[in-house]
């Protein structure tokens, strides 16, 4: 059961289907601290996400450079 979340039969179409979430959320591009900030409030449902997800981005940013 989905619990009142979306299920899709692929991790594929859970992509595609955040991508134009995203779109239609944020159709002007908003500064990282904003972005984060409404994912926290409207995705996530881990009260350390918005930790966790500065953590990871740290990672990948500085393996970028």
């Amino acid at each position: 059961k989905s619990k009142g979340y979306a299920s899709y039969a692929s991790w594929q179409e859970s992509v595609i289907d955040f991508i134009l979430w995203e779109k239609y959320r944020f159709k002007n591009k908003p500064s990282k601290d904003v972005y984060i900030n409404k994912i926290c409030k409207t995705y996530a449902r881990d009260p350390h996400y918005k930790s966790k997800l500065n953590s990871y981005m740290k990672k990948f940013f500085n393996k970028q450079k």
